[in-house]
Formats: structure tokens, C-alpha cells, sequence
């Protein structure tokens, strides 16, 4: 995790679930946790699904919020919550016969990405979303991870769209909504697997570059 402040924690999950190693980083500071701080984690699906992986395989998360002792961690304040979106790498632990011992889990902040987001778009002209049409980015953040907090605040139900619109009626990445028109980009994280969907109003020039920007800044980091 040295040298990056993308990296949030990294952890050895034994095969039972429970947390063996753990190390955060702490504003470029990495800490060690005691083993009286560690947590059960054997109901969460990142440890769940790579534990049913092949020897070389890798899972890839969805983006979501970062769960700390069974709730959603909150940075800010109960008027003012500031939560942690979270994408997390997760790869099985094998022993010299091959048998499964464990996972080892990397958690990568997904701030940064809603930090170039939201400096390099024109505010309201742009959305990010997930393939269900929950909100990741929005520049209401109540609307945000609708999917965390049970509520049905998607970028589907605000148009009216059923679940299969993208696939049905996207051209040229270019889709009009109620006389409005969006660029759409995909994002994607893992091969063959649409995790995010990328939406922006369709802006001129503009569009065209704002992609590459904030790639080019994801991608030196």
C-alpha cells in the first residue's frame, strides 16, 4: 500500500471468516489493528464470493459504502453524514496443497473518482450510476447509494425508464430522455461485467474530453 493514498485497508480474512490481519491507512499513516479490534466478516459478500474463486482468480466489488462493525461508517456527523464509498479486490489464500486458507481483501477508496467527477462537470449536468440505476455520484447526495439505505431514489424511477433501457436504446453512446439529451460511458471494472454506468448531459465539447480527463487523473494516481 506504500505511496498511495487510494488504499484504505488491507486485510487477511481466515476461511471461517473472521479477520486476521488487519492494516488501515490513516491519512498516510498505516495502522496495525489488535486482534480485540478485529471483526467477523463471514456474512459479507466480497469475502463470500471470492472464497468461491479459483487458484490466479481475482473478485472485483461493485462500488459501495464501507460497513464498519455491522453499519454504514459515517465520517461526518449524524445532521451532516459524510460516508466512504468503497471498491474492494478480493483474492483466495491457498496452502501448499492447494486447499483454501482464507482471503485477502484490499479496500480502494472510490472518493477520488467522485472528487474528479465532481470538479471537472458543469453542477446538475452529470450523474454516475450503478447498472441497477442507483445513484454512486449526484450533486444531491441524498440520492446517493439509494441501495445502502433501502429507498428507491434511481436514476430510473426520475425518468420514468424501465431497468433494460440502456441496453435497449443506447446509440453511439448518445440517448435522448424527455427531449433531453446524455452521452453515456461505461466504466467498467471487471471483464464482461458492467458495474457502472457513467451519464452526463450532453454538453457540446465538452463531453468528449471529460471522460479522458478524469481517466488520465485515475490512472497516474
Amino acid at each position: 500500500m506504500e505511496g498511495s493514498s487510494s488504499f484504505s485497508q488491507l486485510r487477511y480474512i481466515d476461511k471461517n471468516g473472521f479477520e486476521k490481519i488487519r492494516v488501515d491507512n490513516k491519512d498516510g499513516e498505516y495502522v496495525v489493528y489488535n486482534s480485540n479490534d478485529l471483526q467477523d466478516k463471514s456474512d459479507r459478500y466480497y469475502f463470500i464470493d471470492a472464497m468461491k474463486l479459483g487458484y490466479d482468480e481475482v473478485y472485483i466489488t461493485k462500488m459501495d459504502l464501507n460497513i464498519e462493525y455491522g453499519e454504514i461508517e459515517n465520517v461526518g456527523t449524524k445532521e451532516n453524514p459524510i460516508y466512504v464509498p468503497m471498491i474492494r479486490f478480493s483474492a483466495p489464500v491457498f496452502n501448499k496443497n492447494l486447499e483454501k486458507e482464507g482471503v485477502i481483501v484490499l479496500n480502494v477508496y472510490a472518493d477520488n473518482l467522485m472528487t474528479e467527477i465532481d470538479n471537472a462537470a458543469p453542477k446538475d449536468n452529470i450523474f454516475l450510476v450503478n447498472n441497477e440505476g442507483y445513484y454512486l455520484y449526484n450533486t444531491n447526495s441524498t440520492k446517493e447509494f439509494g441501495f445502502m439505505f433501502l429507498n428507491n431514489e434511481t436514476f430510473f424511477n426520475d425518468y420514468g425508464l424501465k431497468k433494460d433501457f440502456f441496453s435497449q436504446n443506447i446509440k453511439n453512446h448518445i440517448v435522448k430522455i424527455n427531449e433531453t439529451t446524455f452521452l453515456v460511458d461505461f466504466i467498467y471494472f471487471a471483464i464482461d461485467f458492467l458495474n457502472y454506468t457513467l451519464i452526463l448531459y450532453y454538453v457540446k465539447k465538452f463531453v468528449n474530453t471529460f471522460v479522458k480527463k478524469i481517466w488520465i487523473k485515475l490512472m497516474m494516481r
